[in-house]
């Protein structure tokens, strides 16, 4: 079940593992202080390579872009 393959992967003996993160195909839709961004990312560690669909709800507050809500959709068919 899922909950028994995140407790194996974050039970890791390793105690540093190198993360290579990868993003492309960025669409950003922006109306005044607030934007939607949508990409693709790859992850590359130890446990192999995941992909996801990635969204990212943004508000400028102060001057400064926010991450206000976050998305991602992976297939998990292979995971663990």
């Amino acid at each position: 079940n899922l909950e028994k393959q995140f407790a194996s992967q974050f039970k890791s003996n390793k105690l540093s593992d190198k993360v290579t993160v990868q993003n492309a195909n960025y669409t950003i839709h922006q109306n005044g202080n607030m934007a939607f961004v949508t990409y693709d990312q790859t992850l590359l560690d130890s446990h192999g390579k995941t992909t996801s669909k990635e969204t990212r709800v943004v508000e400028k507050l102060n001057g400064e872009w926010k991450i206000i809500n976050v998305i991602a959709l992976t297939n998990l068919k292979n995971f663990g």
